[in-house]
């Protein structure tokens, strides 16, 4: 019997070839699945089999995320019809899509903690590649608790549906943030500027510092460090090599895109106060202390959190399980990066609650 079973399990090359159907087919799903099972063997990926698996896993987020936005739009606008049937029926449906997500997400992770991590310590690219891509799953998981925490009753502190929410954005939040300084440690000694995936840490982490730590300033020096970097660099290199490094030089366009954007948000006031361009990043180090920044940043409102220690400790006494939640978000048990993360989302908050 475990024979026949043995035999009838499909082989490493169809399990790939199966992922390549499903692409085509655009069923990422079954891409996800077959390529998960691909990475479960132990034996690591080809670089083949490591871009199969990036793209299905993104692909598969992309496609949920895009169908969490429909069912949010719907919901609000159902919510301001008054049609509570209809408005309920959105809700359970985001839940479940949200659901989905995040099951997607920690299968990534742990396929990534448990199976590739172990059997890529000898490859720089490996170990830079799969660190952002656990970055990127736990920065998908901080953006949908951000964006989940606009459907909860917004006042100054929240309900303890809303803390938990924030709780497990900090969590995602500074997950994300370990595993982008580990690649960017790993990337910084080992990839020389050019390189696509030294390119493509650059930009996840920009957007990780503009979208997640409100951080225009950090997040514009990153994407600038990489761009005159990896410019630098092809100044010296021949033309045969600018023209077959074609990733190279998409991802250096996207920086640039990333750049103008950001130029321009601030041009229209859309982060008003807040400096971003005038800095030369002029070395490597200049990103290293944004990673630093990010991560030493201590909260320094004693009185907010004093007051929110205040108000939060209120929940105590209804049940254990409140207490702790109350506790840690008041900054108690905290590390320094939540304590700074919490200050952010606190101040986005607030800022957005209604009158």
């Amino acid at each position: 019997m475990a024979a026949a079973a043995a035999a009838a399990s499909p082989s490493r090359e169809e399990l790939v070839y199966t992922a390549q159907l499903s692409e085509k087919a655009q069923r990422y799903n079954d891409m996800l699945q077959a390529m998960s099972s691909v990475a479960k063997l132990g034996t690591g990926l080809t670089y083949l089999e490591r871009g199969l698996f990036s793209r299905a896993y993104h692909s598969v987020i992309d496609e949920k995320c895009t169908a969490w936005d429909i069912l949010a739009s719907f919901q609000l606008e159902e919510g301001k019809k008054g049609n509570l049937k209809a408005e309920k029926a959105a809700i359970e449906f985001r839940l479940k899509v949200e659901a989905e997500i995040e099951e997607a997400c920690y299968l990534v992770i742990n396929i990534i903690e448990k199976q590739l991590l172990r059997v890529s310590s000898s490859s720089a690219d490996n170990l830079v590649f799969y660190y952002q891509m656990k970055g990127n799953c736990y920065r998908t998981l901080a953006k949908l608790k951000d964006a989940a925490l606009g459907f909860r009753k917004r006042n100054c502190y929240g309900t303890f549906a809303e803390l938990k929410g924030r709780a497990e954005r900090l969590e995602a939040s500074e997950q994300s943030l370990k595993a982008y300084k580990l690649a960017w440690e790993v990337a910084k000694v080992n990839l020389c500027p050019t390189n696509p995936i030294r390119l493509a840490l650059a930009l996840n982490v920009s957007d990780f510092f503009y979208r997640l730590l409100r951080s225009p300033e950090r997040a514009y020096l990153v994407a600038q460090q990489a761009l005159d970097d990896a410019e630098s660099e092809l100044e010296s290199v021949s033309g045969d090599l600018k023209e077959t490094n074609m990733q190279t030089i998409d991802f250096m366009g996207l920086l640039r895109d990333r750049l103008a954007l950001w130029n321009s948000e601030k041009e229209k006031g859309d982060d008003e106060g807040v400096e971003i361009g005038h800095k030369d990043a002029k070395d490597t180090d200049e990103t290293s202390k944004a990673y630093k920044q990010a991560d030493d940043c201590v909260m320094d409102e004693e009185e907010k959190l004093e007051e929110a220690d205040e108000q939060l400790s209120e929940l105590s006494d209804e049940d254990e399980e409140r207490y702790q939640v109350a506790r840690y978000m008041s900054g108690k048990n905290m590390t320094r990066t939540q304590k700074m993360l919490w200050s952010a989302v606190d101040r986005c908050m607030t800022k957005k609650a209604p009158k």
